[in-house]
């Protein structure tokens, strides 16, 4: 549980960055607006996949006669 909390935290404070970036376009602000997302992005995937393992592993936990 700890990487999702992690990846929740992150995408958090990058979403208020992006926020506030984008107030402003052009140059500096675009750049760290789009390196913003990528990191929104894997952020999500990270989230994404450590749910996936805490799903697979209570429905495996559950299958009967193990």
């Amino acid at each position: 549980m700890e990487v999702t909390t992690e990846a929740k935290r992150i995408m958090v404070v990058a979403l208020g960055k992006l926020y506030s970036s984008r107030t402003q376009r052009g140059g500096l602000r675009l750049h760290r607006s789009l390196l913003l997302t990528m990191v929104m992005k894997s952020a999500r995937d990270m989230y994404h996949a450590a749910q996936e393992t805490v799903e697979w592993e209570a429905a495996e936990t559950t299958v009967p006669g193990r």
